[in-house]
């Protein structure tokens, strides 16, 4: 598996892009194990850079914890070099989500992150179907990323 990452933060941030790319690398092996190659854009904002964000592509005039915008149409994911798209996710929601969880930032920002990337491989949670379908792939990617990098 072959991952191309480019990361931008306006936060200060601890994990490296070596790691981003490792952990990018685990979760689309992990929920789209043909894919061969992928490329994708990640932004670490705080909430008025999200905020701006959310209002323009979703008219949420609000800052929310984290945003995917596809690289490609849902469904034609090309197995030998995709671009899967860009996730931005906000420093600032996931460290008050990690307060009111009573859990570490690196934690929320692991299940923020696959999240994100799971949107982008087609998952979605509209029915209670896919809502189970796409919990259940969280939890076992998390289990590992929890262990190896929280």
């Amino acid at each position: 598996m072959v991952i191309e990452l480019d990361f931008y933060t306006t936060q200060p941030f601890d994990l490296s892009q070596k790691k981003l790319k490792q952990i990018v690398g685990y979760i689309v092996r992990r929920a789209k194990p043909e894919i061969k190659s992928a490329k994708l854009s990640l932004a670490v904002v705080g909430n008025q850079e999200i905020k701006k964000l959310n209002r323009i592509y979703r008219n949420k005039n609000k800052p929310t914890t984290v945003l995917a915008f596809p690289g490609q149409v849902q469904g034609f994911i090309d197995v030998e070099g995709d671009d899967l798209g860009e996730i931005v996710i906000s420093k600032d929601k996931c460290l008050e989500l990690a307060r009111q969880k009573k859990t570490t930032w690196r934690k929320e920002f692991l299940w923020l992150l696959t999240h994100g990337v799971l949107h982008l491989l087609g998952y979605d949670h509209h029915t209670d179907y896919q809502f189970r379908q796409m919990k259940s792939m969280e939890d076992k990617i998390l289990l590992y990323l929890h262990k190896k990098y929280a």
